[in-house]
């Protein structure tokens, strides 16, 4: 049995309390300030998601990945002063490297549409006044999900 990870960034919005005009007074954040509320937000996922996402892989997805995959369990992981998204694989056996990319694949659909976008509609207050939403998943070119050796030659070591 082994543990594969894999990480993404993470947006943050941020409003006043009570404020449902999403076009003018809502601020967009980035993992650092995510990382400043980490205890927030670990408490409100943990509160929202407390099963395992594995059983929505499918074999449609890959069916030789879906073999080897035991557990696929989201959470965080602060990184010099930057919060990330990570999700823990468990493995029976090491991934292919197209079997890889379908998981990559399958992460950023739950992080885009499923358990993701239930959860950045989840509001986390801050304070008294200040409430923030986190997505695991945005538009552009700059959004990623890298393994773990992809992570740390891009993220970690650059830092």
């Amino acid at each position: 049995m082994m543990i594969k990870k894999f990480y993404f960034p993470l947006t943050v919005h941020v409003r006043e309390r009570g404020d449902y005009d999403w076009s003018d007074n809502c601020m967009e954040a980035d993992g650092e300030y995510a990382d400043i509320h980490r205890g927030a937000i670990e408490r409100r996922f943990d509160g929202y998601n407390d099963y395992d996402m594995v059983d929505y892989f499918n074999e449609d997805d890959s069916e030789t990945a879906k073999a080897k995959l035991q557990s696929m369990i989201w959470g965080f992981e602060s990184v010099n002063g930057c919060l990330y998204g990570r999700v823990d694989v468990t493995l029976s056996e090491e991934l292919t490297e197209e079997e890889a990319e379908a998981v990559k694949e399958y992460i950023c659909g739950q992080n885009s549409d499923g358990l993701g976008e239930g959860f950045e509609q989840q509001e986390i207050r801050i304070g008294y006044d200040e409430e923030i939403y986190v997505s695991f998943w945005h538009y552009g070119d700059n959004y990623w999900i890298y393994d773990e050796e992809e992570f740390n030659d891009k993220i970690r070591n650059k830092m």
